[in-house]
């Protein structure tokens, strides 16, 4: 399988710039917003993103600051002094592997209606890479309008979670909720300094401002409960639904972290606790959770078969997309690799918008941590920047990319296999 289709090299650039517009010689530029723009950007975005704010909401998002950051996270396309398309770059922080790395939560990308089959919204990401490069971000990560859009730009699907519905008395008789109580205001550093614990150790999560922790807790619809005694050791957040009959009341469990088993479990024995109340749960489960295993019932309340004998028990549900913007800083910060011997490897990457990332690299992994310089080695592993996102984040295995045919190699790539493989299923619980 040939997977270097070659396409139109970028230089680096200035954080504003003009650009042609795909398919017109009409010029665009691309720059900062600012406050006076709010208007035009509350409209625009108004449009693109129907019933999910009014235009004044968005003006009031954009006047006081939003959730993971204000106007000065907007940056907007203009061609002919009319507005045709904006985007946010959000500077984030991921946990991934064993580091906090500087990552672009991309957002918001929105074309105007007068404008769309031209070529600006691949513009306005484009600009997003050099923007996040220049400021030193080395990972991406945005949630898709539509997926094939990003994978062509070099973002791969990573992160999965399985929806699950059932009744409470599925979970059993576990400790019944023993030493859980509702959150106060008081705990709120609590709570997040646990989160903050476990986030650390994850592969996926991003660092919370308070200002995050603001939108996740003082939400009207929304409650807290915690476990532990001198210090907080695991919370969920859940919203509690209404029904039209008592039978199908719902809980909605938004967010569960624990920092360990014990309190993993006495979390959900709240929830089964509240089986006189509540009948119905939502939840979505890691994989790794294995949440399968901990139901009696696992099939879903009113399941109609799925084949002839089989039924549901899960949804699986799709969100983020990931890009690497630097790879020879992610490989070289990465703390946290799969067991295995000291070795080395070539890696050529395919990567039409950032040829820094493209290599020929070699690898050189000492044991603990590796070391990336420009060179050849064998086995040499080759594949599109959005498989190896896939690849890094744990989404994919070597051997499975090179059975899929999404990479090649040139040897045996056993080892490589083995020094990517990871034992954390990537999870982001902030949508943005």
């Amino acid at each position: 399988m040939a997977l270097h289709t070659p396409g139109r090299k970028l230089p680096a650039t200035p954080a504003r710039l003009a650009i042609a517009s795909a398919g017109t010689h009409d010029p665009a530029m691309i720059r900062n917003a600012e406050h006076t723009d709010i208007d035009d950007l509350a409209g625009l975005w108004a449009r693109a993103f129907p019933g999910e704010r009014t235009v004044e909401q968005r003006v009031l998002h954009l006047e006081t600051g939003g959730v993971f950051g204000g106007i000065e996270t907007a940056w907007i396309a203009e061609r002919g002094g009319r507005v045709t398309g904006a985007y946010r770059a959000y500077a984030l922080t991921q946990h991934m592997h064993g580091t906090a790395f500087r990552m672009m939560g991309l957002a918001s990308v929105a074309v105007d209606e007068t404008a769309r089959r031209r070529g600006v919204g691949r513009e306005m990401c484009e600009h997003a890479i050099r923007v996040a490069r220049e400021r030193g971000d080395v990972l991406s990560v945005l949630y898709p309008f539509r997926p094939s859009f990003y994978l062509s730009l070099g973002w791969g699907m990573a992160g999965e979670m399985q929806a699950y519905r059932f009744r409470p008395e599925s979970l059993g008789e576990i400790g019944r909720g023993a030493g859980v109580r509702r959150a106060g205001p008081d705990d709120t550093a609590a709570i997040a300094a646990c989160y903050d614990t476990v986030a650390a150790d994850t592969n996926g999560l991003i660092a919370r401002t308070p200002r995050i922790w603001r939108s996740h807790l003082e939400d009207d619809s929304t409650h807290a409960y915690l476990t532990g005694v001198e210090a907080v050791r695991g919370y969920m957040i859940v919203r509690f639904g209404r029904s039209s009959t008592p039978d199908d009341k719902p809980l909605f469990v938004r967010e569960l972290v624990a920092s360990d088993h014990d309190a993993y479990d006495a979390l959900l024995g709240w929830i089964s606790a509240q089986r006189d109340s509540l009948r119905i749960i939502h939840y979505d489960a890691a994989p790794d959770e294995r949440f399968a295993h901990r139901l009696s019932e696992p099939r879903t309340p009113g399941f109609q078969p799925a084949r002839y004998l089989w039924a549901p028990v899960a949804r699986v549900i799709r969100g983020p997309m990931l890009r690497i913007l630097d790879v020879k800083a992610a490989i070289e910060r990465r703390v946290r690799w799969s067991p295995t011997a000291p070795m080395s490897f070539g890696l050529h990457l395919i990567d039409d918008l950032v040829p820094e990332n493209e290599g020929p690299f070699e690898v050189d992994f000492g044991g603990s941590r590796a070391t990336v310089k420009r060179g050849a080695a064998r086995p040499t592993l080759q594949l599109p920047i959005s498989v190896f996102a896939q690849v890094f984040a744990g989404e994919l295995s070597v051997r499975e990319a090179l059975m899929l045919g999404l990479a090649e190699c040139d040897g045996d790539a056993s080892a490589i296999d083995a020094l990517f493989r990871v034992d954390r299923c990537f999870r982001l619980l902030d949508e943005f």
